[in-house]
């Protein structure tokens, strides 16, 4: 999901579902009746998926299309290695665990970029690593070749549109994830959404670190498709060294995003901002990760590992 993506992937969903939906005859997605546990349904032979993707990077500037309300604080814990969601997440919640390791993702080029039309890269998704994995079961997502600025979108429907009720009882979101990287000069950007469409509304819940712009991590404006600086750093990125970011946020009862904390490496930073929805036809809720090349376009890779998503 590039800049423009966002307001693209509504439209794209509801094309990819028809699709399916004709093609199939079932829903891209997963029965209410399997939320839990997810890790039961990753693929027993781990693949590759391949593709070009396409897009230019870049910070866009602008008006916000809500009105952030309260001040952004941060409560500094100490880092660990332990695997597991945020604290706040009730013991009713529906988890889905390891979705790093579960079947059906699906990977954009062109529409990871702006208007779904750019540069063209080699990609790759390695599922069911060993090492460098924290579980044993990690996935790795790479980027390569020459032209600048390329960029990959992967993402995983969670609650199928057929779903209806599952997805009008999910109100909080709490996205957690760890990712490793073995050439963090060669990343822009590194993203991690949650998108849920529900009620004839698009909330997507997008979260980035700007490593090469102005090196804070930012969340999406809907309206006005842009990003927005939280002002909190995302630290300089270190190889071989597992990342913990924890994105928790909500839809309120008018179908507004409400972001209300990002956690990196155990320092949680309080945000409390509201922004407005834009329309959407279709239903269901997907979580996505993208990795954007640089201007030099090096090849890089992340391990992603523990990836969770708890809606409640």
């Amino acid at each position: 999901m590039k800049k423009a993506f966002l307001t693209f992937i509504s439209f794209f969903l509801v094309v990819l579902s028809a699709i399916f939906t004709v093609g199939c005859g079932t829903s891209n997605g997963i029965s209410a009746m399997n939320l839990v546990p997810a890790v039961s349904q990753a693929s027993p032979n781990p693949g590759t998926s391949s593709g070009t993707p396409t897009g230019t990077t870049g910070t866009t500037t602008g008006t916000t299309g809500g009105t952030p309300t309260g001040t952004t604080t941060t409560t500094t814990t100490t880092p660990t290695a332990t695997i597991g969601t945020a604290s706040s997440v009730p013991s009713t919640a529906t988890v889905f665990h390891d979705i790093q390791a579960m079947d059906s993702w699906q990977s954009c080029a062109a529409c990871a970029g702006i208007n779904g039309s750019g540069p063209v890269a080699p990609y790759a998704m390695t599922q069911h690593v060993s090492s460098p994995s924290m579980t044993g079961n990690a996935s790795q997502f790479w980027i390569g070749g020459s032209t600048p600025y390329s960029d990959v979108l992967w993402w995983r429907t969670l609650v199928g549109a057929s779903d209806l009720t599952a997805n009008q009882n999910a109100h909080h979101f709490v996205y957690d994830l760890y990712y490793y990287m073995d050439n963090p000069g060669a990343a822009q950007v590194i993203e991690f959404d949650i998108d849920q469409y529900v009620n004839g509304r698009s909330l997507i819940f997008g979260s980035q670190c700007d490593y090469r712009g102005d090196g804070n991590w930012d969340v999406w404006d809907n309206v006005n498709s842009h990003w927005i600086s939280t002002g909190i750093s995302c630290g300089t990125p270190v190889a071989y060294t597992w990342t913990h970011a924890v994105l928790e946020v909500e839809r309120t009862s008018d179908n507004r995003l409400h972001y209300i904390s990002l956690t990196l490496n155990g320092n949680k930073h309080y945000l409390d901002w509201y922004y407005d929805s834009t329309a959407s036809n279709w239903n269901g809720i997907d979580i996505n990760y993208q990795m954007d090349g640089n201007y030099q376009q090096e090849n890089y890779s992340t391990w992603v590992d523990n990836m969770t998503l708890s809606i409640w």
